[in-house]
């Protein structure tokens, strides 16, 4: 067996013993230094046929198998750190407007191919990208089945706010989680034992748990 295929191997039952903890960050520094030395081996003894297969980091060259953001921070984002994710992509945007980049962002971001069916893109993607579908037809009566539900709740208030404003003067009915902000809307009906009611015509007290039982149907 070559010291290649047994890189490949180590690597490959190393990778999945870091999946099921869960944490490539638990693994201690002899390991590290294992995974790195068939990280090379790996590289060097590519099998011609796969040449081009795998897109390798380079420092001094853009990886067309990562997105814009991955290429500018040349990393990934620690999501066990609250926040971090918006907190860095609002650093990204602010640094790419400061470079007159934004349009030329968008431009590539428009080009790119989603695969069938939007295959490529993540599902929050792939909500985004629906949400943005529909508004652009500027329905007269924008109806939105929970749509925000693969989405934190930041994000969640956030679409709610622009869907609105991209709607002014239109109507938007939207079917949502109770944790959204129903009080951006004119009037809110609840669905309560096999009934649509007006919120307003339930009693003003609320279970234990602070949530009105029921699925809130906003309209506006």
């Amino acid at each position: 067996m070559s010291d290649a295929t047994v890189a490949r191997r180590y690597a490959q039952a190393l990778y999945q013993e870091a999946d099921a903890a869960g944490k490539v960050d638990r693994i201690d520094e002899d390991m590290q230094s294992r995974i790195l030395h068939a990280r090379r081996l790996f590289a060097r003894d590519l099998p011609s046929d796969l040449e081009g297969a795998v897109a390798f980091f380079d420092p001094e060259k853009l990886n067309p198998a990562s997105s814009i953001q991955d290429n500018l921070l040349f990393g990934k984002i620690a999501y066990r750190r609250p926040q971090a994710e918006n907190q860095v992509r609002a650093i990204v945007s602010e640094t790419l407007r400061e470079l007159d980049l934004i349009e030329a962002v968008i431009d590539i971001g428009l080009d790119f191919s989603v695969g069938v069916g939007g295959g490529r893109l993540s599902s929050v993607q792939r909500q985004k990208l629906a949400i943005a579908r529909a508004l652009v037809k500027k329905p007269d009566l924008l109806i939105l089945n929970n749509p925000f539900g693969t989405f934190d709740e930041a994000l969640r208030l956030s679409l709610i706010d622009q869907i609105l404003r991209a709607q002014e003067g239109r109507g938007v009915a939207a079917v949502v989680d109770r944790s959204a902000a129903t009080d951006r809307f004119d009037r809110i009906f609840i669905a309560q034992e096999g009934r649509i009611v007006p919120a307003d015509d339930l009693p003003s007290t609320t279970p234990k748990n602070g949530r009105t039982e029921g699925s809130g149907i906003p309209c506006r």
